[in-house]
């Protein structure tokens, strides 16, 4: 069946996508909030620049969705057959130790809930013994941190180190997420070991994607209270079973912008357009908003210098910001990303730099996101201490051109340079028409 009418017979539910080639081997494994939506986007009017998406989308000969009844599900689900079948598209490079795990250690008489990442794992820091669990991979640590959150609404938990452990434990109290009825307070002496395990038993299950088991054990343990008369018990676990019926309505699943993964085999393009963003005005007045544009040949690019450079003129945009009269570098930065990239017909770059630190890179990050634009993003700013220049990466970022950009900052600054040099020239002309028309 070709790709177009398998394209139609997908649902809308949330749920799992599995690509497979000619030879039913599983190339890529996905997941959406919307199946249709999502799957489709690979295939029709496809704006993602990513390098590794093309070779998908040509080797792909048949698409498997498996509807699931939550984006929580899906979650799960992915993480779950990634882990079992390692798909070549979803392999990272083996340098990269970014992928977030779940690590419960259940060797501990007290279980510890834990948020890693693989380097953790892979550095020796921590030791999965025999009875411990590790969920993942999973590859946005907003979804995750999201998600724990809700089920310790369900499942309190501990996750913290020893030490606060063992200064609560001589305290014989519990700390504030005891307080906030977050985590059943293991420290205090009188506290149920036996049940608190049990429970983190139940959280274990959750994790596996479990939900519907987890719900009838806490519906049998409900009704056993209420036998007992113990009925304030009851009704605890009576809300506890409302919030996990709430588990459909619950919105984590961000359409991938964050997952970006590579393999060893996906060649650049020999040549990468580097387009840069600056703002430039004086206390919020004659503000103006710049994009340059340049042209790199991929071999050169640690060794870049502005000779070797291919300025793309062109190219070149200048705005003129509309915010008036304060000066919020934050918001121009989403003014002028959401007028750029409004132009289906002005060629999108393959890296973005932005001029700014954490929160010029989030207005970036966010606008890109409304628009639906999958585009790694960096951004340079000064330091702690104001010597020397700090980069910081957007989520979809290959690990290879990562470490290059780190180890040489060159090409960065260049094109931030050029990016200040065209705003300010703009900013100037603004100022002079102001001064003239007063």
């Amino acid at each position: 069946m070709k790709i177009q009418k398998q394209l139609k017979n997908i649902t809308q539910s949330p749920g799992v996508y599995i690509f497979r080639d000619k030879k039913n081997k599983i190339l890529y494994i996905g997941k959406a909030k919307n199946l249709r939506s999502r799957v489709r986007s690979y295939f029709i009017n496809n704006n993602d620049n990513r390098p590794f998406l093309p070779r998908i989308v040509i080797e792909t000969a048949k698409i498997e969705t498996i509807k699931v009844n939550s984006e929580v599900e899906a979650i799960l689900l992915e993480a779950k057959l990634i882990k079992k079948i390692k798909p070549p598209y979803n392999a990272r490079q083996k340098d990269d130790k970014s992928f977030i795990y779940i690590f419960i250690n259940f060797s501990d008489p007290v279980p510890q809930v834990q948020f890693i990442r693989q380097k953790e794992v892979l550095e020796g820091r921590i030791k999965q013994r025999k009875r411990d669990k590790l969920f993942g991979p999973f590859l946005s640590a907003f979804e995750m941190k999201k998600l724990l959150n809700y089920f310790r609404l369900i499942i309190p938990y501990r996750d913290c180190r020893e030490t606060k452990f063992n200064k609560y434990q001589k305290l014989n109290r519990g700390c504030q997420w005891a307080e906030l009825d977050k985590c059943p307070a293991p420290c205090v002496k009188e506290s149920n070991k036996i049940e608190y395990r049990k429970n983190v038993s139940r959280l274990s299950r959750l994790l596996s994607g479990k939900i519907e088991s987890v719900k009838k054990d806490l519906l049998r343990e409900m009704k056993r209270f209420s036998k007992e008369k113990n009925y304030e018990k009851a009704a605890e676990i009576r809300d506890r079973i409302k919030t996990l019926d709430h588990i459909k309505e619950m919105s984590l699943i961000t359409d991938d912008l964050h997952f970006v993964v590579y393999t060893s085999e996906v060649k650049y393009p020999r040549c990468m357009v580097v387009e840069a963003v600056d703002i430039s005005n004086i206390s919020g007045k004659y503000a103006s908003g710049s994009v340059v544009a340049a042209e790199y040949q991929i071999s050169n690019l640690s060794r870049a210098k502005s000779r070797d450079i291919k300025f793309l003129k062109e190219r070149y945009r200048r705005f003129k910001i509309k915010i008036k009269d304060w000066p919020d570098d934050v918001a121009m930065i989403r003014e002028v990303i959401k007028r750029r990239f409004k132009h289906p017909e002005w060629k999108f770059p393959d890296l973005l730099v932005i001029d700014g630190g954490r929160g010029q890179i989030k207005a970036a990050v966010s606008e890109l996101k409304k628009l639906k634009i999958k585009l790694p993003v960096v951004s340079i700013a000064k330091g702690p201490t104001r010597r020397g220049e700090e980069l910081f990466f957007s989520r979809n970022f290959e690990p290879k051109l990562k470490s290059t950009l780190k180890a040489c900052k060159r090409v960065i600054k260049l094109m931030r340079d050029e990016a200040h040099r065209f705003a300010i020239s703009y900013h100037k002309i603004l100022r002079r028409k102001g001064i003239i028309g007063k």
